[in-house]
């Protein structure tokens, strides 16, 4: 059994954000994505 990969993305650029979520659609990743927009909502 495999456990699940969830992938964080720490960035404050909401153009970034959206540009990196489309593209790991295209790749067809289908892992969770958490989104924070800085350093300290990382660490939580």
């Amino acid at each position: 059994m495999s456990k699940e990969v969830k992938i964080l993305l720490v960035e404050d650029n909401e153009g970034d954000i959206v540009l990196t979520l489309k593209a790991l659609n295209k790749a067809k990743v289908n892992n969770g994505v958490n989104v924070v927009k800085d350093g300290e909502a990382a660490l939580q």
